[in-house]
């Protein structure tokens, strides 16, 4: 043994020396989580060309149920309509706490401030983020969030809605359904909050 410190963790693997949280025994991080990194630098500045760069063609975001902007966008374009949803019904802005480096996998733990347009009040809620990442491309994001019911009821009454889904995003058939469009998002949905 070389130093005390060499004493101390000579029984720690590697995984647990800080692999875990995105760095190598060297200390340094992954280019997966530098990647994610570098998303969330340019979502801070607003720079949507910046993150679309990072993504692959074939990036899938999974948004979660509980928001109007929920389902699955694919793509650059996808994620870009996926942004516009958003702003029709609110500001939002994601803090990172912690990152977890998987491999392929990036997890993040964090906080988002939404504010609904349709009342102003900001609230803040828990975010989990898991990004899927292939040699420092973006592939995947799956968003769960932890929202109380006030921001969930705020966020569905932000715009006139047809049957569940945001006016003008969808033609509307005589029975009520939408009908897709050539080129739309896929959006998958769910029952409207009650």
């Amino acid at each position: 043994m070389n130093s005390y410190r060499d004493a101390m963790t000579s029984h720690i693997d590697e995984d647990q020396r800080g692999e875990r949280r995105g760095e190598s025994s060297a200390g340094t991080a992954s280019t997966n989580v530098r990647a994610v990194e570098q998303a969330y630098r340019a979502f801070e500045r607003g720079d949507l060309d910046g993150f679309t760069a990072l993504m692959s063609d074939r990036f899938v975001s999974r948004q979660s149920d509980a928001v109007p902007w929920r389902g699955s966008h694919v793509g650059p374009a996808g994620v870009g309509s996926m942004f516009a949803l958003v702003e029709q019904h609110a500001r939002a802005a994601f803090s990172p706490d912690e990152i977890i480096d998987g491999g392929d996998r990036v997890v993040v733990i964090g906080r988002a401030e939404i504010t609904p347009v349709t009342d102003g009040r900001p609230r803040v809620v828990r975010e989990l983020h898991v990004w899927s990442v292939e040699l420092g491309t973006l592939t995947g994001l799956d968003v769960f969030l932890n929202a109380p019911s006030d921001l969930l009821a705020a966020l569905e009454g932000s715009t006139e809605r047809i049957g569940g889904l945001a006016q003008g995003a969808v033609r509307v058939a005589d029975d009520g359904l939408p009908v897709p469009e050539a080129g739309d998002v896929h959006v998958e949905r769910s029952e409207p909050l009650q």
